[in-house]
């Protein structure tokens, strides 16, 4: 996974800045396409495998909230109408 962030095009994941410029990609390409192996950087590796853990740490945080709300909401909505149809007033 870390190596194909690496190679795409430059994006950022919360404050690290991702992949390589258009020009640079090109130039890989064909580098890759005459044969030559391209070598990745361990270091830029685990520093892309952190920021993306980082990343789905928090998006997943947020898509629990959201989707806890969507399920009270309506449940509660329900709840009260119940109650309103059950208790005459």
């Amino acid at each position: 996974m870390a190596r194909s962030l690496i190679l795409s095009k430059n994006s950022t994941l919360g404050e690290t800045v991702i992949g390589r410029d258009m020009d640079e990609l090109k130039a890989i390409a064909k580098d890759i396409a005459d044969g030559r192996p391209y070598y990745f950087d361990a270091e830029e590796q685990q520093q892309v495998v952190e920021a993306y853990r980082a990343h789905l740490a928090t998006n997943n945080t947020k898509q629990r909230s959201l989707g806890f709300l969507r399920w009270l909401i309506p449940l509660l909505l329900i709840l009260g109408l119940v109650a309103a149809l059950v208790w005459p007033a």
